[in-house]
């Protein structure tokens, strides 16, 4: 993934450059500016709407406005030079994005999450405030991210590991809570 997400990156900006070039000399400074400003709001407020994690709201808008502004810039800007087919080529740009597979089938907030959530150490340790947090935490990470095979692997055994020691520690309450 990181040799073509380099790959992918430099040809998106390069067509999004050429793009914005044909955008400020085909219909001026100002319309180009109102594009990239009306877009980047509604792509804003589009992102973190619906981001389902509070605490990454802003970080999900922002990256959907800068989304929506380039593939805006491609489709208006290409579609000066080649007319409908820069439509198409918009939206190719946009399925082939390193984020936008999971994103896709993942719904709305799905994303490659980084490191793993995995506790370190003897969690007969923990408080069970504690435990059940991981555990919460581990249930939204697994909700909204779409990582390697290790990765998801990983966050598997930190579930048992949670369980196992929830279990161990209420018995009943557990087989009450998880029939």
């Amino acid at each position: 993934m990181p040799l073509y997400r380099s790959v992918w990156t430099p040809v998106a900006g390069a067509v999004t450059a050429v793009a914005a070039a044909v955008v400020l000399v085909a219909r001026g400074p100002a319309v180009l500016a109102a594009e990239v400003v009306l877009v980047s709001v509604a792509g804003l407020v589009a992102g973190h709407a619906l981001q389902p994690d509070p605490r990454r709201r802003w970080e999900t808008g922002c990256r959907v406005a800068v989304g929506a502004s380039a593939t805006t810039l491609v489709a208006v800007g290409l579609g000066e030079l080649v007319g409908p087919v820069a439509l198409l080529v918009a939206l190719l740009g946009a399925a082939t994005h390193p984020a936008g597979v999971p994103a896709v089938v993942g719904g709305a907030g799905a994303r490659r999450c980084r490191g793993a959530a995995r506790p370190a150490g003897d969690l007969t340790l923990l408080d069970e405030r504690v435990l059940l947090r991981m555990w919460r935490e581990s249930d939204a990470r697994m909700r909204r991210c779409w990582d390697t095979p290790v990765a998801a692997a990983e966050l598997a055994d930190t579930r048992r590991r949670l369980l196992d020691e929830l279990l161990r520690r209420d018995p009943a309450r557990m087989t009450a809570w998880w029939p």
